[in-house]
């Protein structure tokens, strides 16, 4: 059986250590994901939806629901799970009168899949944060 072997291409560190900016980012800076899994969560509808939506431009989680189609509940599952792999980050908002939200955007420009002696995912992140 082949192996299984995910790439991830950076142009910056995505680790949450000593973050003060807001910012929460992948819990950590290779997550614990195999091609398997990355195909069953990207092969989910809601979940291709999701992303799409955060990768249009940055969306609160009521905002993602809306354009993705999904309730509350689902879209902020997927984006959670799409947070735990990096794919999304999340910053807290704060509004003048004092409520707050999370704010996620996506940081994944694209997948390559390569099939050769052993199945090869390789992960393209965005170098530069968009605002």
């Amino acid at each position: 059986m082949a192996s299984e072997l995910v790439q991830r291409n950076r142009g910056h560190h995505v680790g949450s250590a000593g973050r003060t900016d807001g910012v929460n980012r992948a819990r950590s800076d290779d997550p614990d994901v195999s091609p398997s899994e990355l195909f069953d969560l990207l092969g989910d509808e809601h979940t291709r939806n999701v992303l799409h939506a955060v990768s249009e431009r940055p969306r609160s989680g009521r905002e993602v629901a809306e354009a993705a189609s999904v309730s509350r509940p689902t879209a902020y599952r997927r984006l959670n799970r799409l947070e735990e792999i990096g794919f999304v980050t999340s910053q807290t908002i704060l509004d003048p009168n004092g409520n707050h939200h999370k704010q996620f955007t996506a940081v994944l420009e694209g997948a390559t899949l390569e099939l050769d002696d052993e199945l090869r995912v390789t992960i393209d992140l965005n170098s530069a944060e968009r605002s």
